[in-house]
């Protein structure tokens, strides 16, 4: 069986490759046979080195670049005759924040795949923000074309059923929920010390000076007095090193211990997040794994996906409208001490979904020639604005 995933990868976004090993966990639990894995990536020599360390002999098909992107497809088809499956997501991949950035990368290659007879699935997909009208036709194309749906909250189901797409659409678990907890390495033991882990993102900078003096408040309030903080840089980009810089800065007068972390390895990180105290976390996936490892853990907000993961496991969390002033951290921890998440409950809605896809599969259900067509307009459109893009310097904005 040969399975290609679309998505962020190769992106050095410990969050999207969490998500990517675990799915390739569930997919081998669910078949129980040999799966050829291939990987739509940025960088093609950065996921076959990080996964062959995990014992996956992976084939990538590079996603940057218009020529080589259209190439690789080509011969990898041509290789293997054809992929079983084509599975775009987890993740928020799906939104407008970037305008055409995102959708070329991830619905095009999905759009090769459905024209070629190619079932295609999202699994776990994030579905939030729409400005314009022609990226929602687009999506609209792929959701009516796709073999099956399936999303990771409520907030993306609403979205698609806004959409106008009627069909069965499946809520299954964030793909980080679904990882095999014994694949973790067992962290060394940090003896003596309250052990803090802080992952935060560029949006959180004008807070920076509250988040850390409610920080240095609350270990003065417990007082707790050996503390080693480990501020974790969750996508290698200078935006989160230089936030990382200045956190460490403002932390420095009060705890001695402070290590920026910038490796982009999931199984170390979660090795160490395992050894947490305390997170404090403004990324979902350094939110989700805390959940899974029940660490206690003070949940931030600037988007739709955090809020609607904390509403499903019932956290308390707090968005950046309400940090404009000074924040009483004991107020917003959550005590994880018992586990909120069944992993076999949460693979069971997994493989039900697989169970789906695979009838759906076996019914070769072709796409109606009326979404072919505009199928065809569709990718015509992403190449125009890519071609746009690279022609007059399109830098992609923040929200």
């Amino acid at each position: 069986m040969d399975i290609l995933f679309v998505g962020h990868f190769g992106g050095r976004n410990i969050g999207d490759e969490i998500i990517l090993l675990s799915q390739m966990q569930m997919l081998e639990n669910y078949y129980n046979e040999r799966i050829n894995f291939h990987v739509f990536t940025y960088d093609e020599d950065f996921t076959i080195n990080l996964y062959r360390q995990y014992g996956y002999k992976v084939k990538t098909i590079e996603a940057f670049g218009l020529r080589k992107m259209f190439t690789s497809i080509k011969d990898q088809l041509n290789k293997i005759n054809k992929f079983d499956i084509v599975i775009l997501g987890g993740g928020g991949l799906i939104q407008d924040v970037y305008f055409s950035y995102g959708i070329f990368r991830y619905l095009l290659p999905c759009f090769i795949a459905i024209n070629r007879g190619i079932p295609v699935a999202s699994f776990s997909l994030g579905v939030y923000r729409f400005n314009y009208s022609i990226n929602r036709a687009l999506f609209k194309a792929f959701l009516g074309s796709s073999t099956a749906i399936s999303v990771r909250d409520e907030v993306s189901l609403v979205n698609c059923r806004e959409i106008g797409f009627k069909e069965t659409i499946h809520l299954v678990p964030d793909s980080a929920l679904l990882f095999d907890l014994t694949k973790i390495p067992i962290p060394d033991e940090l003896i003596g010390f309250f052990k803090l882990t802080i992952v935060l993102r560029e949006f959180f900078t004008p807070y920076l000076d509250i988040l850390s003096n409610s920080i240095k408040e609350y270990l003065s309030d417990q007082k707790i007095s050996n503390v080693y903080v480990e501020i974790v840089v969750f996508e290698n980009n200078p935006e989160e090193s230089k936030i990382a810089l200045e956190l460490r800065n403002l932390l420095k007068d009060r705890i001695e211990h402070i290590f920026i972390s910038d490796q982009i390895d999931p199984l170390n990180y979660l090795s160490k997040l395992s050894q947490s105290d305390l997170v404090i976390s403004g990324r979902l996936h350094g939110i989700v794994p805390s959940v899974i490892l029940n660490k206690n853990i003070v949940c931030l907000s600037y988007s739709p996906k955090i809020e609607a993961f904390c509403r499903e496991k019932c956290l308390k969390y707090i968005n950046t409208s309400e940090l404009k002033n000074k924040l009483d951290l004991k107020d917003y921890i959550n005590i994880l001490n018992e586990p909120k998440i069944n992993r076999k409950n949460e693979l069971e809605k997994a493989f039900k979904f697989l169970r789906y896809l695979d009838d759906k599969r076996r019914q070769n259900i072709k796409p109606k020639r009326a979404n072919k067509i505009l199928l065809f307009f569709s990718g015509l459109y992403l190449l125009t604005i890519h071609i746009f893009n690279k022609l007059t310097g399109f830098k992609r904005k923040e929200e």
